[in-house]
């Protein structure tokens, strides 16, 4: 059971299924219906920047809500993840962090905050072990037995599918909690926190990954790892690679391509591996035309090749057969 439902509430919070005509009513579903879909892992999404961030600090660090909530005027951190996928692009950027619901939610209590006029509407549930928020809308709330968005059946967890879910955990997410890294598309026109002034909505995932990837090579950042490459049983205990060649494939032809001229006489071994790291960060901060200029000290494209190979086996102890072509 989750915390809270077998103990007793304080104060005026609302019995868990006290009110039928609850606001979350209007969002309910059927389990394994049309609008079902399981709730087993959950995703934050960042933007590069704020991505780069949560690699430097080890989690991601709950903040104060700014938009248009309910908890707005209150002193309420919390970090946001959701069970959404994306078809159309991810609204919120393009290095998602997934983590077990599972594990989010043990020792937790559930609060309905709200439901926002976004397209679709976005239901917004406070998961947090500090009890009731100060707003009185905030309603303690059962998966058992409430008919709103979100429902468990034995073990296993469900969401209104037709709708957007919001999660706000009450608490930073240590990058421990995390299970896997992965780059996705941003959508091409709507950008939940940027609006018009977001240029990743241009992106394609293998140029975010070069982004990031460069960053994490370029500061030797090597607590990730796992998270890149992740051990999903493939045989011979192989990782899979497929987040690491998008990246290689960007940094090759971000770094490498049309625009860098190589004249200059430093050949694969050490050096190489220096200058390809530098040119690597200077890519991953934005400066492309100071990562070709870096570059162009390699005496050969091949050389970059060698060396950027190198680097990313070197860096991830994964084989260069893996992620290179």
């Amino acid at each position: 059971m989750i915390a809270g439902f077998v103990s007793e509430m304080a104060g005026d919070a609302e019995e868990p299924g006290a009110n039928r005509m609850a606001e979350w009513s209007a969002y309910d579903f059927t389990i394994l219906g049309r609008n079902s879909a399981s709730v087993t892992e959950v995703t934050h999404v960042a933007h590069i920047p704020d991505a780069r961030k949560i690699a430097d600090d080890g989690q991601v660090t709950a903040r104060p809500i700014y938009d248009e909530s309910r908890l707005n005027k209150t002193r309420v951190h919390v970090s946001w993840v959701s069970g959404n996928t994306w078809s159309n692009g991810s609204i919120y950027g393009t290095v998602e962090f997934a983590f077990s619901w599972d594990r989010l939610i043990s020792g937790k209590e559930i609060y309905w905050i709200e439901a926002i006029d976004y397209r679709p509407t976005a239901f917004r549930f406070l998961i947090t072990d500090r009890g009731r928020p100060s707003i009185p809308q905030a309603v303690l709330y059962d998966p058992d037995v409430d008919d709103g968005p979100l429902k468990r059946r034995g073990s296993d967890w469900f969401r209104n599918s037709a709708l957007t879910s919001e999660f706000m955990i009450e608490d930073n997410l240590a990058i421990s909690f995390c299970q896997k890294i992965t780059f996705v598309q941003h959508h091409s026109n709507i950008c939940r926190l940027k609006g018009n002034s977001c240029h990743e909505k241009e992106f394609t995932w293998v140029k975010s990954a070069a982004l990031f990837v460069g960053y994490l090579i370029g500061t030797r950042n090597t607590t990730l790892n796992s998270l890149i490459t992740p051990d999903v049983g493939l045989p011979k205990g192989r990782l899979s690679t497929t987040m690491l060649r998008g990246a290689a494939s960007g940094l090759y032809f971000g770094i490498a391509g049309k625009k860098s001229r190589f004249t200059g006489h430093i050949g694969a071994g050490k050096e190489a591996r220096y200058l390809f790291r530098a040119s690597a960060l200077q890519f991953a901060m934005g400066d492309t035309s100071g990562a070709h200029k870096t570059a162009s000290l390699l005496a050969s494209q091949e050389t970059f090749e060698v060396a950027m190979n190198e680097v990313l086996e070197r860096h991830f102890e994964v084989p260069a057969a893996d992620f290179s072509d």
